[in-house]
């Protein structure tokens, strides 16, 4: 059963990709369809052909097929090009902020979907998103009804560095922008009321840090406990890059991954139930008040998958439940597996600390426990996700790893102090005394990046996609020679 699975999302990843070329999509199902109905016919007629390697086959095709079936029926649901006679033109579009506003640097940026007819719960499926970037202090949050006047444009241009990023937005059902409008807000209140709380949540936990911190440290806290990656300036965010340690501030599943890990690792001492009991706890908070987006939830099921096959004590099932949590996801959006960064980084990490994690702990029997736990799961999850790395930002740190072990013990430190300044606001001189001794406690953690920043460069080195597919060929290669598959 364990084969079957894996082997159908093989099959199923590979009908993906080739779905994308639309041209032929209809004649790849006809073809595939027709080739595993014959050998279902022949090897009906002779037993013998049941073999081992008839069933991969067959799981395999099968896999293909429904990948390109859901993305061809996925390509026919995307919305309508609607607006495509406006464009470089200024146009005046009622509209309802269906994202959260991610503010950065000098600007913010969010989705909105045009009211059609004055109707404020228009949701059709047919009715694309405007992705609207404003300046800074635009009061706009998710859920408002607003007014946007301004010059429309396509998400795609010429630009090859931005037409990727431009392909991934329509696939998201993102066709047109329009920057710099003028934004009137005509009414609040119009989103789902869960996401609005969390998104409230999200806003006063910011807030809140920013009041008893100094920065820069309200903002690499902000992005330790919320994923606020724009919490930092442009040059920290480099910085941290630089060095490797952007899944600190970036809530991804490297992220959740690395926290899981290290929840069970602060908890070594307590009783197996209670380690990922916590962990799981500190998986879902993080995601909730991260503001719940689709990325970090996304994200956060994959990671919550292998912590329930450790609590079930399946931890040799974790691989098995982790990939059909990705089939089930694949299938409900297969643009997932080409167009979206994030979750292709999240599956990386996530296998990686289910099946490299064990092959490396082999080699780290002579250091001390809590030592080899940290440099089993950073490395893992780094080697897993590097060749991704590689193929999309063309940059690796060689310090990363040495620089995580050195952070990653700090981290779980600021995130508890973080959390005491959240339940202490209430009382201002106990927030302010606990807010100092955080800045001082991440003022070490952000002197240690920008030193090292500043004496070291990441190295450049680009692969393509063939190779990236021979460099996790390789990876399952070593993985299935160890036996951890």
């Amino acid at each position: 059963m364990k084969q079957v699975v894996f082997i159908g999302l093989i099959g199923l990843l590979t009908g993906i990709y080739l779905a994308e070329w639309n041209n032929f999509s209809l004649f790849l199902i006809n073809l595939i369809l027709a080739t595993t109905i014959c050998l279902v016919v022949v090897a009906s007629i002779d037993t013998s052909l049941f073999t081992s390697n008839f069933h991969v086959t067959l799981f395999f095709l099968c896999g293909c097929l429904l990948g390109l079936i859901r993305t061809h029926h996925a390509y026919n649901t995307l919305p309508d090009s609607v607006f495509n006679s406006y464009l470089g033109s200024k146009q005046i579009i009622n509209a309802k902020v269906v994202t959260s506003v991610d503010v950065r640097d000098d600007s913010v940026s969010f989705n909105v979907q045009p009211i059609l007819e004055g109707n404020t719960d228009n949701t059709s499926n047919k009715v694309p998103f405007i992705r609207i970037t404003s300046d800074r202090f635009t009061d706009i949050v998710y859920g408002d009804v607003v007014r946007i006047e301004g010059v429309m444009q396509s998400v795609l241009t010429n630009s090859k560095t931005y037409k990727r990023i431009g392909e991934s937005y329509v696939r998201k059902r993102v066709l047109y922008e329009i920057r710099f409008p003028e934004v009137i807000l005509l009414q609040r209140g119009h989103g789902n009321y869960f996401k609005e709380n969390i998104v409230s949540l999200n806003k006063w936990i910011k807030e809140t840090i920013t009041l008893y911190v100094r920065e820069p440290s309200a903002g690499f806290i902000n992005g330790i406990l919320i994923g606020e990656k724009h919490g930092l300036s442009r040059e920290w965010y480099d910085a941290f890059t630089r060095v490797g340690l952007t899944h600190v501030i970036v809530l991804s599943g490297y992220n959740l991954a690395v926290i899981f890990a290290w929840t069970k690792i602060i908890l070594r001492r307590t009783s197996f139930v209670v380690q990922n009991s916590f962990g799981v706890l500190s998986v879902i908070l993080l995601v909730l008040v991260s503001g719940a987006e689709a990325p970090a939830v996304r994200a956060g099921i994959l990671v919550l998958i292998v912590a329930l096959a450790s609590l079930l004590r399946r931890q040799q099932d974790a691989g098995y439940f982790l990939s059909l949590t990705v089939t089930v996801m694949l299938f409900v959006n297969p643009f997932y597996f080409l167009y979206d960064v994030s979750f292709q980084l999240s599956i990386a990490a996530t296998y990686g600390l289910v099946y490299i994690a064990p092959i490396l702990q082999k080699y780290l029997t002579h250091f001390p426990r809590i030592v080899g736990e940290v440099v089993r799961d950073t490395s893992s999850a780094q080697l897993a996700v590097l060749p991704l790395q590689l193929f999309y930002f063309g940059t690796f740190s060689w310090v990363a790893i040495f620089v995580n072990l050195i952070v990653l013990p700090v981290i779980p430190i600021l995130m508890i102090l973080g959390v005491l300044i959240l339940i202490t606001s209430f009382l201002p001189s106990i927030a302010y005394f606990i807010g100092t001794c955080t800045t001082l406690v991440s003022g070490f953690v952000l002197t240690l990046v920008k030193n090292i920043s500043d004496t070291i460069s990441p190295s450049s080195f680009s692969i393509n996609l063939l190779t990236l597919v021979f460099c996790y060929a390789v990876l399952a290669l070593l993985i299935t020679k160890n036996k951890t598959i």
